[in-house]
């Protein structure tokens, strides 16, 4: 992702969430599951290794300038009331736990308090803000059990399901800790051409006092 630190400029219509961004030891991790898999990338959309992320808060598709500025000096705020802490990735899943038919190849994220903390947080006071623009989420812890790996490219049955499974059995993938000691404000765009092809800038960085 390509680092920008300026505030939004009026007149700007973009979609964002704030995210963590893992370490490049759990990208290489990743890298080695996707080489491992690579008989299946005619059926998955893999995210490249440097857009991998996990969303803390997801803002909305058509957030205006005064609204992102707004959340930004509310970030810095939030961020003095937190810490360093640990994630754990605990294993390999194809299938969002509220997928009749799984579509998401994803890592599991243990459940951890202060990550649950921080995305209420963010979440109760940015509601407060009471901004139109913004996204209203009902489950808004949803986003925080998983780092999202690929997508299916197109419908899929329940016995590919099985299939991947069983070939998830059968890689190594080691629990790992990071440390998360900063979110991310981050903008994405869309290609007109290819609504698959997703770039990620970010806006401003938020590091835990």
């Amino acid at each position: 992702m390509k680092y920008h630190l300026e505030r939004i400029r009026k007149h700007t219509v973009i979609s964002s969430f704030i995210a963590i961004i893992p370490p490049k030891d759990v990208q290489a991790q990743i890298r080695d599951v996707k080489r491992a898999l690579h008989s299946e990338t005619r059926n998955f959309n893999f995210v490249p290794l440097e857009r991998v992320h996990i969303i803390v808060k997801f803002l909305g598709v058509s957030v205006v300038h005064d609204s992102l500025n707004l959340i930004q000096d509310l970030l810095v705020n939030i961020k003095s009331n937190f810490q360093p802490f640990e994630l754990n990735l605990i294993q390999l899943k194809f299938g969002l736990p509220y997928q009749n038919i799984p579509r998401v190849l994803y890592i599991e994220i243990a459940p951890n308090r202060i990550l649950e903390k921080l995305c209420a947080n963010l979440h109760y006071s940015i509601k407060a803000l009471s901004l139109a623009d913004i996204v209203k989420e009902k489950d808004f812890y949803r986003n925080i059990s998983h780092l999202t790996i690929a997508k299916v490219k197109h419908n899929v049955s329940r016995s590919f399901g099985r299939k991947i499974n069983k070939m998830l059995k059968d890689l190594v993938f080691h629990q790992t800790n990071f440390n998360v000691d900063r979110i991310f404000l981050i903008k994405s765009s869309f290609s007109n051409k290819k609504p698959q092809d997703i770039s990620y800038e970010i806006i401003r960085e938020f590091t835990f006092t």
